[in-house]
């Protein structure tokens, strides 16, 4: 009985991964150029816009958008300083107001 019909040998296993491997390379280079060619069109489309901008009408709203943020932050941190001043007042208040129950307590005895 051969059973050697039944089972793959080096020489048919080094065919089929050299077939996969081929396939491979065909696959991931049409991919990479398909790539390259996505990435030349949107590099084209940034140059021709920047080529096409008013540098007139740009600058000024760019940083008129600058100014915007710097006031914004300067808002946020003004406003972060006061919620740490308030919560500071709130934990004090807390505390002071478990010291006049625990105060209570040992007035009343517990009552």
């Amino acid at each position: 009985m051969d059973l050697s019909a039944n089972y793959v040998t080096w020489p048919e296993l080094l065919a089929a991964a050299g077939v996969i491997g081929t396939m491979n390379m065909g696959i991931f280079g049409w991919l990479w150029k398909r790539s390259q060619a996505i990435d030349d069109r949107v590099t084209s489309a940034f140059e021709e816009l920047e080529d096409k901008q008013d540098k007139n009408v740009c600058l000024p709203s760019h940083e008129a958008f600058n100014a915007t943020n710097r006031r914004i932050e300067a808002t946020l941190a003004a406003n972060g300083e006061r919620l740490v001043k308030i919560e500071t007042c709130l934990e004090f208040l807390v505390e002071a107001l478990r010291e006049h129950k625990k105060a209570h307590e040992k007035i009343t005895g517990g009552i």
